[in-house]
């Protein structure tokens, strides 16, 4: 699973970070409200939301191919 150490340690910090807030605004996740939490759960929390988005999307496609 993707974790913000490998990312600093990758990336480097200003670009693990620019990576995080990218993740939270696909994951419709107003980083503000998540500052105080430290980056490991920011990531997990958007990378959770964002699978649960994919899947619901999935859903809801599968649904309206079934309806056709």
């Amino acid at each position: 699973m993707l974790d913000f150490h490998s990312l600093e340690m990758k990336y480097g910090s200003p670009a693990a970070y620019s990576l995080l807030l990218e993740m939270e605004r696909v994951a419709r996740i107003p980083s503000r409200d998540w500052v105080h939490f430290d980056p490991e759960t920011r990531l997990a929390n958007a990378l959770h939301i964002q699978d649960v988005i994919a899947a619901e999307l999935r859903r809801v496609e599968l649904a309206l191919q079934s309806a056709a």
